[in-house]
């Protein structure tokens, strides 16, 4: 084929068709490998005809035959297989030359052979001597004939783009190298002050800052070198600072020569903070070590600086040291602290880039990212960095911590040391570095901080950092994180069951003394809120869950214990991020992570009930650390976040230091309860752990990853757009000792977010204007907490489904049951089973008798007096057959107009039947049906008159069913077998009407008591509304008959106007469409309240119809009767009427339905809509909604309101087709007008006629949802990995994938199943053996080399050389164990595109990156293999124990 393409470049396109189709079906024979490795640079072949001709570089390396047309690849390929860097100056190593491929795809795929080319210039083809084909004839070249271009312009084109590309490459190395005319243009005068600009001139800024990288998990000896300094400086500088005198640390802290510092020298009040300045340190070594093997003429050619003579010798000496396993790790310590202090000791008497160490400082001014030179404000905190990193190391090393007990003259050694090397105006690199920050810190407080955050205009989206942030994102991260830390607890802590589930503390009612100080004690011992860990362990022992905790012997069991402890974990981290987030404007780290819960001996507590309020009390960590100045800024809680706290404090928090004391004691030891509120066993935790609890779930509720730091930034860019009161007062803490005004009276939101307002716009952090609690900064703190809250959209939540408590006095629980006080404890529920037709047709042999299944039809047209009459759907008539055959519970859910009433008056027809009691929600509902079923011939009455004669049809209303006269009758009826059955109409009210306005009709329930079949009819029940009803009803397993809900004769639109014209449009709309009403038809327009109905009957000079009678009109009761039959009639066309004509009532001729304001619900629009076109006619439904009222697009408030206002909403604002919104919320059915080809919507009709573009915001929605399923996903490993961490060490995780964790808690070493599949523990070791990361260098940092899991999650595997690692041999055998399941193999195949050719070639393909990511992140294959298992498990029923909001 690719000869004919080439000799007959003009074949016609169906003749080429032709050609293809003969020949497809054949198999395509390629070339071999090994005979295209033959033709390399020395022997060349000749060129294939039909081939493009590529111009490309061979290696001349010995025996390598590397080759390529890319120059880049070239130079990755010397630096990789050969060591050599900067190859284009090495002529002698490659050589041009000219080449062809068969093959196309990615890159690493293609195999290049060499072609020879004729002296003449023309390509092998017209060496070949085949003439030139023309382009055309007597035309201009068409995209085809440029696809058809000659091989000789083909090279011709290669040459000159393959010189482009090499032009390209260098121009942006040069773009690397900074130059002495651009620096002229560029340099401002902090790079002046630096001296950085002419120090790096001509010299390539990304190679030098890649030396100073930190250690990759090949490089051995520079880990090695990071973890003794770790241990060096953690250890002794900084833990040494203990046995150092208080004089010592005071000059330590001072730059200045002769005075000591106010505030002693000692450990930053973050570890994390330490860790990031102690990067810099172990750069500079890594950079010394990176560059130690240049000759120093080379070293300042490249890099700019020389090592001296004893420098070198050291870091050489070191190197050998590091290389040396057998090497002391104390004598390393020693090694680097001499080093480092060397550096630090060297005296500048000229150019100050003569020391290494400063030269260093430029380097760490190289943006890594960017290859710009860092601004000042994004430098001075290196500096502080370097500066107390500096001080610490020749603190030690002066008066080292092991040398102090008995040292004489520790002041003079350290005098000696600190004047000439710590201080300012010194010769050395602390002055240049003291000098330099202070200068720094000027520039950046006269041009301020970076801009980080901008607003939409709407100020709904924040872009922070370039990257977007929905305000409703941030509200709806709250509510649900709110909802599922309530579920969490009330769900798997506490272990009240029935009555006792669910219950709050009332906080109004606790009386807080903020002036006891006593030690231990908080506002719960003075409350009798104490010893609740008793009740805990009484509802444990006598609840469902005791099996779970205690074995028969009253004996713990510590591995149910601690899964419960992890979901205690969560459920702290849930209370610090909510209390962080609402609170106010957020504290620092660990001034939240720090607070008390009860009386500590030299702190008090920072937990208060406050008139109900919970409040928070943070202190300003600096200044504790130092003064011990009670600094304090209250932060008030919302109420369901400060009722969270108070049930943890309370309830939980008291069982688990109980369960923590169990566990000390079985070791003999014991140890007091923490004070902290969030604590582990080394204190209270670090900000890093509440960094990444924020990171977490901020990732899993609006999918963007917020640090802590980002959320500092982004809470006070919010305060200042949408929470700050510009006119609020401001905080006066004067106390007689300060006359600076401007410390005195600040904002208070700057002060919250522990800041002043002078440095507010900068983010700054001085808070000394605060010197006490006071009843005024309660206030005026109270009302910021309640500016935020209000923003957050928490500020008005009430506690869902909650009652108040009872008094304290009145129940040993201090609970109350839920409203309305059913009992909790039901039985496990049966799966509600929804009719197949199919199947209802093919059983219908159940049905008692065939005489009685041959007599439904007769009685049908009996009942409607037509002899050809028929079912109007095979539901109705199956429903008809069903409640003849007395089968119960039965629910038929048709259609308005779908002939509901036929399922009763048909059975009640036939011969023999008894009575059928039908209850009627509405009046006017019962008087039609006893007017139906008189008609059609039936024995009906009403109750009460049908007490004495047992009618086969009573109707009875739904207030009446309940009494107890009518209850004793029915009871009668069913005692004498002559009750038939109990059939209530319109059911959804039972739950719909019983929520709001109607209680009774949850007394309905009763009549279950009368042991006869039921059966239920509607023409709305939503899917989603079942478990509702079924309640209502105590139903177990009901029997549903389904119908399509859609009314295809129905034209749904909804108008939106001005404000104060929705009347107006109704009349319009009345008034346009009268003229155009045929004889016989009406209209009723619905209102949400009788005050708007009576106003718009007068408007339109008609009547108005609502249900309750003691109207303020004395006539309104004859106007109603008359009204509604004159409309009935046709006499007046239009009704004015509320919901209570908008269920049951059956009148003919409704074409036009207007709804004035939005529905209740949709179960109540569909019933109102419904009364019209029931005899099939085209029927107008129009919503009319004014501008006020119109549902605003906002998920955030959406999720706090019920289920009917959100849908109801939706039905509203949506831009598609309103059928199907209609249609989902009904019956789960999606079809929209087109699909049902009914009477098109108003969305419809637009759409049929405009092409309607992408909202903008839709990519950021759809970026955050992407990331939300992300970190759902990422948690889903973190679930089931840690259910294997379960297991232990050899559990067998085998069997856990098969079989669940229940089945894997054996020895995978002694499992015989895994011995069958060859899956034992030494052959899935042997398999991970073979799995390399380091062949894909893209590989190399995505897994633990160690555990194999994603860095992602084992983050310091690579660091502790596996010993951190939790969850070894996981993964791996996981994936061998994939080959021995089908379908699970064949998923892996089509992940992988290919087949394997065996466990080598699949252990190779396990080690690289994956084509696509995994939970939004780049990962190995093994990982997107572990991902398959664990979808594959649920396929399998295999879910996760572990618990995590969906």
């Amino acid at each position: 084929m690719e000869q004919d393409d080439a000799e007959y470049p003009d074949i016609n396109h169906r003749a080429r068709s032709d050609l293809v189709r003969r020949h497809k079906g054949l198999q395509l024979q390629g070339p071999a490998i090994e005979q295209l490795g033959q033709h390399g640079a020395s022997s060349p072949t000749r060129a294939i005809k039909g081939l493009p001709i590529h111009r490309g570089f061979a290696c001349t390396w010995p025996g390598c035959r590397h080759l390529t047309p890319s120059w880049k690849r070239l130079r990755v390929h010397f630096n990789n297989e050969h060591d050599i860097k900067g190859a284009r100056a090495r002529a002698d190593l490659w050589t041009s030359v000219r080449l062809q491929t068969f093959f196309t795809g990615p890159k690493r795929a293609i195999y290049y052979f060499c072609v020879g080319i004729s002296t003449g210039g023309s390509d092998a083809v017209s060496a070949a001597g085949d003439p030139p084909t023309p382009v055309g004839r007597g035309r201009r070249a068409t995209m085809a004939d440029r696809q058809q271009t000659r091989p000789e312009d083909q090279t011709m084109i290669a040459d000159i783009t393959q010189g482009w590309s090499l032009q390209q490459e260098e121009q942006e190395k040069m773009q690397k190298v900074m130059e002495e005319g651009i620096l002229r243009h560029e340099t401002t005068n902090w790079l002046k002050r630096t001296g950085w600009s002419a120090h790096f001139a001509g010299r390539n800024l990304v190679d030098i800052q890649a030396c100073s990288r930190m250690p990759g998990c090949d490089d051995d000896e520079l880990r090695r070198m990071a973890t003794a300094l770790d241990r060096l400086f953690f250890d002794r500088c900084i833990g040494g600072l203990k046995s150092m005198p208080l004089m010592t640390r005071l000059l330590l802290a001072s730059p200045h020569p002769h005075d000591a510092h106010s505030r002693p020298f000692g450990p930053l009040q973050e570890k994390t903070s330490m860790d990031r300045y102690l990067v810099y340190v172990k750069r500079f070594l890594c950079y010394c070590l990176n560059v130690l093997s240049l000759e120093e003429d080379a070293l300042f050619a490249e890099h700019g600086f020389r090592f001296t003579h004893a420098q070198r010798a050291s870091l050489e000496l070191l190197w050998a040291h590091l290389q040396d396993e057998e090497q002391s790790g104390e004598g390393l310590q020693e090694e680097i602290l001499q080093i480092l202090a060397d550096f630090w000791m060297q005296r500048l008497d000229g150019d100050p880039f003569a020391s290494p160490l400063w030269h260093f400082v430029g380097v760490l001014g190289i943006d890594g990212e960017t290859g710009q030179l860092r601004p000042a404000h994004l430098f001075t905190y290196v500096l502080a960095g370097l500066v107390f990193t500096g001080r610490a190391l020749l603190g030690e090393w002066a008066i080292p911590t092991r040398e102090r007990a008995g040292m004489t003259d520790l002041a003079q050694r350290f005098a000696q040391v600190r004047d000439a090397w710590l201080c300012k105006a010194t010769y050395s690199p602390m002055g240049y570095t003291l000098s330099l920050l202070l200068y720094g810190r000027k520039i950046a407080q006269e041009t301020g901080s970076r801009l980080m955050v901008s607003w939409s205009k709407d100020g709904e989206m924040m872009y922070f950092m370039g990257k977007p942030i929905l305000m409703e994102k941030i509200r709806h991260m709250v509510a649900r994180m709110t909802k599922d830390a309530e579920d969490l607890l009330w769900g798997q802590l506490m272990f009240k069951e029935g009555d006792d589930e669910r219950f709050i503390i009332p906080l109004a009612g606790i009386e807080d003394d903020l002036t006891q100080t006593r030690r231990g004690r908080s506002f719960i011992h003075t409350n009798d809120l104490a010893g609740k860990e008793v009740e805990m362990l009484e509802d444990l022992v006598m609840g469902s869950r005791k099996a779970e905790f205690l074995d028969r012997a009253g004996e713990w069991k510590w591995a149910g214990i601690r899964k419960y402890l992890k979901l205690v974990k969560k459920l702290e981290e849930f209370l610090l991020l909510l209390s962080h987030i609402t609170g106010g404007q957020p504290s620092r780290g660990e001034e939240i992570t720090g607070l008390r819960l009860v009386n500590g001996i030299n702190r008090d507590r920072n937990v208060f009930v406050i008139d109900g309020d919970v409040v928070l009390v943070t202190q300003y960590h600096k200044s504790l650390a130092h003064f011990d100045s009670p600094k304090v800024i209250p932060r008030f809680l919302p109420e369901r976040i400060g009722q969270l706290l108070v049930m943890y404090m309370v309830y939980i928090r008291p069982l688990t230091d109980r369960w923590e004391a169990d566990r000390w004691e079985l070791y003999g030891k014991m140890a007091p309860p923490s004070d902290f509120i969030w604590h582990n066993e080394t204190g209270p935790w670090e900000s890093s752990h509440m960094s990444g609890a924020m990171g977490k779930w901020t990732s899993h509720y609006i999918g963007r990853r917020i640090t802590l730091q980002d959320w500092r930034h982004i809470a006070i860019a919010i305060s200042k757009k949408h929470a700050r009161d510009r006119g609020a007062a401001r905080a006066d803490f004067d106390d007689g000792d300060n006359d600076d005004e401007s410390e005195q009276y600040e904002a208070p939101d700057d002060l919250a977010a522990c800041h002043t307002g002078q440095t507010a716009a900068n983010y700054g952090v001085t808070i000394d204007v605060l010197k006490r609690l006071t009843a005024e900064s309660l206030e005026i703190f109270g009302q910021v907490s309640r500016r935020w809250h209000k923003f957050l959209g928490c500020d008005a939540q009430q506690l869902s489904a909650l009652e108040p408590p009872l008094s304290a006095s009145s129940s040993k629980r201090k609970g109350t049951v839920e409203p309305g006080g059913e009992e909790k404890c039901h039985p496990p529920r049966k799966r509600a089973k929804i009719a197949s037709l199919e199947k209802l047709r093919a059983g219908m042999t159940a049905v008692e008798g065939k005489e009685t299944d041959d007599m439904i039809l007769p009685a049908l047209r009996a009942v409607l007096r037509d002899d050809a009459a028929q079912f109007r759907s095979p539901q109705q008539e199956e429903a008809v057959r069903l409640a003849a055959a007395k089968q119960s519970p039965l629910v038929a859910v048709l259609p308005t107009g779908g002939g509901k009433s036929l399922v009763f008056m048909i059975p009640a027809m036939l011969a023999g039947a008894g009575v059928t009691i039908v209850v009627a929600p509405f009046a006017e509902l019962k008087r039609q049906l006893v007017t139906r079923c008189v008609d059609s011939g039936l024995d009906c009455k009403s109750w009460p008159e049908a007490r004495e004669t047992w009618p086969r049809v009573t109707l009875v209303s739904a207030e009446a069913a309940v009494t107890d006269d009518f209850l004793q009758w029915a009871a009668d009826l069913s005692v004498r077998g002559r009750l038939d059955r109990v059939v209530i109409d319109e059911c959804h009210l039972t739950f719909t009407a019983a929520e709001t306005y109607r209680a009774k009709l949850r007394c309905l329930v009763l009549l279950r008591s009368l042991g006869c079949p039921f059966v239920f009819l509607t023409g709305t029940l939503p899917p989603l509304r079942q478990r509702d009803f079924e309640e209502a009803m105590q139903l177990q397993a009901p029997l549903y008959i389904r119908a399509s809900s859609h009314r295809l004769n129905a034209r749904y639109s909804v108008l939106r106007v001005r404000n104060g014209r929705g009347v107006m449009e109704v009349k319009k709309l009345v008034d346009s469409r009268l003229p155009r009403l045929s004889p016989g038809e009406k209209g009723v327009i619905y209102c949400t309240s009788h005050a708007k109905c009576r106003a718009l009957a007068r408007q339109l000079s008609c009547h108005y119809y609502h249900a309750q009678r003691d109207d303020g009109d004395a006539q309104f009761v004859a106007q109603r009767e008359q009204g509604f039959r004159a409309w009935v009639n046709g006499e007046t066309p239009y009704i004015v009427a509320t919901a209570a004509l908008g269920t049951g009532i059956d009148v003919a001729g409704i074409v036009h339905v207007i709804h004035l304001e939005a529905p209740f619900s949709i179960i109540d629009y569909a019933q109102e809509a419904g009364r019209g076109g029931r005899a099939g006619e085209p029927i107008t439904a129009e919503i009319v909604v004014e501008e006020k009222d119109w549902p605003v697009e906002d998920h955030i408030r959406d999720s706090c309101l019920d289920l009917s206002t959100r849908e109801v909403h939706r039905l509203i604002r949506t831009q598609g087709c309103r059928r199907r919104i209609l249609g989902q919320c009904l019956d789960g059915d999606l079809r929209d007008c087109k699909d049902l080809d009914a009477v098109r919507c108003d969305n419809c009709r637009r759409d049929e006629l405009l092409w309607k573009s992408e909202p903008p915001s839709q990519g950021i929605v759809a970026s955050h949802a992407r990331g939300r399923r992300d970190a759902l996903a990422l948690e889903r490993f973190e679930a089931a990995l840690g259910e294997i961490e379960e297991l232990g060490k050899m559990g067998c995780r085998i069997c856990w994938m098969f079989d669940g964790v229940k089945e894997a808690g054996h020895r995978w070493g002694t499992c015989g199943t895994t011995t069958e599949k060859d899956l034992s523990f030494s052959s899935c070791m042997d398999f991970q053996g073979l799995v390399n990361y380091k062949k894909d260098p893209q590989a190399r940092f995505l897994s633990c080399f160690y555990c194999h899991v994603s860095q992602e999650l084992c983050r310091d595997g690579y660091e502790t050389k596996g010993a951190s690692c939790r969850w070894k041999h996981a993964v791996i055998p996981m994936a061998l164990a994939a080959v021995t399941e089908a379908d699970l193999w064949s998923q892996v195949q089509e992940a992988a595109g290919r087949d394997f050719k065996g466990r080598d070639d699949y252990a190779d393909w396990l080690g690289r990156k994956h084509s696509k990511l995994v939970c939004g992140r780049e990962m190995t294959n093994a990982m997107a293999v572990f991902d398959l298992v664990l979808k594959w498990r649920q396929t399998q029923g295999l879910t996760l124990t572990t618990a995590f909001p969906a």
